[in-house]
């Protein structure tokens, strides 16, 4: 990691267990997306 928001962004990953490999986004606007959308899918699970 070089920066800490890509520590943070690999932590998260590692967390929700998505493990993104080839195809994974690389803006801060799409990081963000994904973020919102792992914490909704969570939420969702959660929920059931």
């Amino acid at each position: 990691m070089e920066t800490y928001a890509e520590a943070l962004w690999w932590g998260l990953i590692t967390i929700t267990t998505v493990g993104y490999g080839d195809i994974a986004p690389v803006t801060v606007l799409g990081r963000l997306m994904a973020t919102a959308f792992l914490m909704v899918g969570i939420g969702m699970i959660g929920i059931l």
